[in-house]
């Protein structure tokens, strides 16, 4: 078992961290279009998924992770209070649905927001797609995604 000099964020425990899913998606609001999504698990892997549409088979890009860089990650969720936003933004005029979820034994949220959301799930999104970037580097430049990315 890994003996870590500082305390885990969200009260989890080495074991709990096994089990930690941060999500960041992207999704239409056109019937039939595909989704972008970025995952980011406790157990050290980054899962990249897209499909062009509703049906389409999803092109899947998956690598290891060094999980303390997902530990840093949820230190800032909690920085941010990412904890303690609405669970839902809607806007007037809704284009796109972006969702961030973290499950974890300890605590759980799921945010959905409609196009651009508050600072705190901005610098949140971005944190995520940064972390990805360390280890799959066509997370950025919309590389592999052609939507996710700054709005």
């Amino acid at each position: 078992m890994t003996q870590r000099p500082f305390p885990l964020p969200l009260d989890l425990t080495e074991e709990d961290l096994l089990k930690v899913e941060v999500m960041y998606g992207l999704y239409s609001s056109k019937t039939g279009a595909g989704v972008e999504e970025v995952y980011l698990f406790g157990s050290g892997k980054v899962v990249l998924k897209r499909t062009a549409s509703y049906d389409a088979v999803p092109e899947i890009i998956e690598t290891p992770l060094d999980v303390d860089v997902l530990l840093r990650l949820l230190e800032l969720f909690e920085d941010q209070r990412f904890f303690g936003l609405e669970d839902t933004y809607y806007a007037e005029h809704p284009g796109l649905r972006r969702i961030v979820s973290v499950v974890a034994p300890t605590q759980s949220k799921k945010v959905a927001v409609d196009n651009v959301g508050n600072a705190q799930f901005e610098r949140a999104v971005s944190a995520l797609l940064f972390a990805a970037s360390l280890v799959e580097p066509r997370v950025t430049g919309r590389r592999f995604f052609a939507l996710m990315g700054p709005m």
